[in-house]
């Protein structure tokens, strides 16, 4: 039987990127994953819930940091924000990269790699925050979708079906650009 965890400074350390990721796929936006990611490390220090695993800890902190999103998302006081910079750091991510399906390719130049690469940024970015979130989870953090629904509170086939539609809509708007 394993001894009972709480997240220590190196286990946020750790987690911080992934939480800043998720919260950043969420809106596309620096600002709101900060604070996301600045309440949920709060959470995690300050908590009293005792974890069974590293696994669960990093589980109970991607579901926190969902919850945290939605939270936020619900608020209307978000909705009247304005960023004059027009936020753009979408670009600044080497997800994009993976998610475009990026290799070290002779085949492919870079110019035309990049070109994919944001053509899946802005189709990713048109997606409902609950597909995105799932295309995350399952392409970026390499999760299962039973990994998934538990960290979301979800069904399988509810999490299959982000997915097959958060494929299809980006595929759709792929088609339409180019």
């Amino acid at each position: 039987m394993e001894e009972n965890l709480k997240p220590d400074e190196m286990m946020v350390n750790r987690l911080a990127p992934s939480v800043y990721r998720i919260a950043y796929n969420y809106f596309g936006c620096r600002e709101d994953a900060e604070d996301i990611m600045q309440d949920v490390i709060i959470k995690m220090l300050t908590s009293d819930k005792e974890f069974e695993s590293e696994e669960h800890i990093k589980s109970w902190t991607i579901r926190c940091t969902v919850n945290e999103c939605h939270s936020l998302y619900r608020n209307p006081f978000r909705r009247k924000r304005v960023y004059p910079d027009g936020d753009n750091a979408w670009k600044d991510d080497a997800w994009w990269d993976n998610a475009a399906g990026r290799q070290e390719d002779v085949f492919i130049s870079e110019a035309e790699a990049d070109h994919e690469a944001e053509l899946v940024r802005d189709a990713l970015s048109r997606l409902h925050p609950r597909y995105r979130i799932a295309l995350y989870l399952y392409y970026y953090e390499e999760y299962s979708v039973r990994e998934i629904a538990g960290m979301l509170g979800k069904r399988e086939s509810t999490v299959q079906t982000w997915l097959a539609r958060g494929r299809r809509q980006m595929a759709d708007i792929i088609e339409k650009e180019q």
